[in-house]
């Protein structure tokens, strides 16, 4: 008999825990049997899965059907298989009443990770093998939203943040930072620094300079130079630079400093030509060269370079002759003659001896050539004529 004592420590066989009596109610026709031997196999599948999963072909059928409570009792039983893309397509079949999202659970846990992971997936395009699963993209996506918006509500709108950047999704970029627009500069260091797509960047780059305000200069400046949008950056640097306030002023000065350091001397000009005549001493900073006079400025007089040395050297290289390393050891003076005097603008050694510079001969004649360009680097108003002693001056034909 079932109640026969199995051991003295009484435990009886009737309550051993089974889930066969429910399986077996499946087998009958009535619905409604089913119905509440699904409900209890819902109960018990986190304990009984093993047997359950015996179960499972007739269980994907009456998925197949429409019985969510079938989809959530299946999906539960993929999950302890560990297959997690399974058990995720029959949770977004079981609908929300079987997938409490709230809920910290394992099974909850794991599939929010994998929905997150399956949704960058598809808005990345990305090619799927033919093992994965094709989860339905409408229900996925509507998870994946309600999850971000669950988020941001919640403080976490940062992770949200980095979720919809990965998922490349605009709408979501745009609707996290309205709610979160502190956010912004973690945006724009994110599109820089992360993103690679170039077309989702700037796109991303529109959102956070939409939201940017006029108290946050910097970002403005940095943003719209990004996108290459000359006129907003004029239109900052007018505002700044025409403010009554001595720190506007500065800072517009600086901005303007900070846009020559990039480089971008095509987006500088059309920046200059902006902001009109209006602003001189912006002009002078922006195209007037007024960063590398500083450069030149500052280098030139604090160069410690010893003359000696070079003289030394130059000494000691005449008197070794004119052997077969002669070549070699004058190519290498030179260099380090424009290691010495790098961006000083202080050639006045080779001046002295421009004879013995005009000793390198063939490849290393370019060489010396290009030694002098690093002496006087930034020092482009005289480019020509410092280059113009070492050139041949017979014309080209």
């Amino acid at each position: 008999m079932a109640s026969v004592l199995l051991s003295d420590g009484g435990v009886s066989a009737s309550t051993v825990p089974t889930a066969s009596g429910w399986l077996a109610l499946l087998q009958e026709p009535d619905t409604t049997l089913q119905a509440h031997a699904l409900n209890e196999l819902l109960k018990c599948v986190d304990t009984q899965w093993p047997e359950v999963a015996e179960a499972l072909p007739q269980l994907e059928e009456l998925a197949e059907s429409g019985n969510n409570v079938a989809a959530a009792v299946a999906s539960r039983v993929f999950f302890h298989l560990r297959e997690e893309p399974q058990a995720l397509r029959l949770a977004l079949e079981a609908g929300e009443e079987h997938f409490d999202l709230h809920s910290k659970t394992p099974y909850v846990e794991r599939l929010v990770a994998a929905a997150f992971d399956a949704y960058i997936a598809q808005r990345n395009s990305e090619t799927s093998s033919e093992a994965d699963i094709a989860l339905p993209e409408a229900p996925l996506q509507a998870l994946v939203h309600r999850l971000l918006q669950h988020a941001v509500k919640t403080g976490r709108a940062a992770d949200a943040l980095g979720i919809a950047l990965e998922a490349q999704e605009v709408s979501l970029v745009t609707q996290i930072l309205n709610e979160a627009p502190h956010l912004g500069p973690k945006a724009l260091d994110a599109a820089t620094t992360v993103v690679t797509h170039k077309a989702f960047r700037n796109q991303v780059l529109e959102v956070v300079a939409a939201g940017l305000k006029d108290n946050n200069p910097q970002l403005k400046v940095l943003v719209h130079q990004l996108l290459k949008q000359p006129a907003p950056v004029s239109n900052v640097l007018k505002a700044l630079l025409s403010s009554e306030k001595v720190d506007d002023q500065l800072l517009g000065l600086q901005l303007c400093f900070d846009l020559v350091d990039t480089g971008d001397q095509s987006f500088v000009t059309q920046v200059a030509e902006g902001l009109g005549g209006e602003h001189e001493q912006a002009l002078r900073v922006l195209v007037g060269g007024f960063s590398s006079e500083l450069a030149l400025s500052l280098l030139h007089k604090h160069s410690n370079a010893d003359r000696l040395l070079m003289e030394t050297l130059k000494k000691s290289l005449e008197e070794r002759g004119s052997g077969g390393r002669n070549s070699i050891l004058h190519n290498t003076s030179v260099m380090t003659h424009s290691y010495l005097y790098a961006g000083t603008t202080n050639d006045s050694f080779l001046r002295d001896y421009l004879d013995w510079m005009k000793k390198a001969s063939n490849w290393a004649k370019f060489s010396a050539t290009a030694s002098l360009g690093v002496v006087h680097a930034g020092h482009i108003t005289e480019a020509k004529k410092l280059v113009g002693t070492l050139l041949a001056t017979r014309a080209v034909r």
